[in-house]
């Protein structure tokens, strides 16, 4: 069982991989004895876990799904708002991440860039809503919307705190204070020599390779998805 389950243990083992503490007087020179910048190295190793995670197939681990979208504002400007833990949206070019009905797929993603050039159900991710950092939706000029629209998405894991349960597999939590000394090792105030930054540089790579292994949950090999085809024609 895994002694990480909150942020005082991402702390701890934080602090053991680079070899300090709180009290090092390097990093109360640049940080502070508050620790904001060693508990802002936590939070962006709890976001690089989750993109790693993702990446390894397992993006079921934060999956999440919108209340009926309702969109506002006029072609070819008309969005929506995407949920405030928004991450990033839960499909491809291929498999749209807009759903209606029984599951029937609807639109495609395009890349925002090609926002003109398209007519009919296309959509695409652009910008934040004023100061808050929230992700809007867009649709593109002649897109018909069904009423019962929604959005598969990968929400973002809640902002460490002490009281922070972390929502994370048991054998997958030592990626995060790892991902987080790996930040660490960039700054001016980390106080290990070359080898204490190797080491830190091969525990990542050996706990991102356990995580590769435990992401497959068969002996089957993991495979690219083939797009179907007829005759000479991609399906898209």
């Amino acid at each position: 069982m895994s002694l990480i389950t909150d942020r005082a243990s991402i702390k701890l083992e934080f602090f053991r991989l680079c070899n300090t503490d709180i009290a090092d007087d390097d990093m109360i020179e640049h940080d502070g004895t508050a620790g904001d910048g060693m508990y802002e190295l936590l939070e962006n190793g709890m976001k690089d876990t989750q993109l790693f995670l993702i990446a390894c197939g397992l993006g079921e681990l934060f999956s999440a799904t919108t209340s009926a979208l309702s969109f506002t504002g006029s072609d070819p400007d008309k969005y929506t708002a995407m949920p405030e833990d928004f991450l990033r949206l839960n499909g491809s070019r291929e498999k749209s991440a807009l759903r209606y009905g029984t599951n029937t797929r609807w639109g495609k993603e395009i890349p925002q860039t090609q926002r003109f050039s398209h007519f009919g159900n296309f959509y695409y991710i652009r910008g934040f809503s004023t100061s808050v950092g929230i992700r809007r939706l867009y649709l593109v000029t002649g897109a018909a919307p069904p009423s019962d629209l929604v959005a598969d998405y990968y929400y973002r894991h809640a902002t460490l705190a002490d009281s922070t349960t972390v929502d994370i597999p048991e054998d997958d939590r030592d990626l995060i204070p790892a991902f987080a000394a790996r930040r660490a090792i960039a700054y001016s105030w980390f106080p290990g020599d070359a080898a204490v930054k190797q080491d830190i540089k091969d525990h990542l790579r050996f706990v991102k390779g356990q995580t590769w292994q435990r992401s497959r949950h068969s002996r089957q090999p993991k495979m690219a998805t083939v797009r179907p085809v007829v005759g000479d024609r991609w399906i898209v």
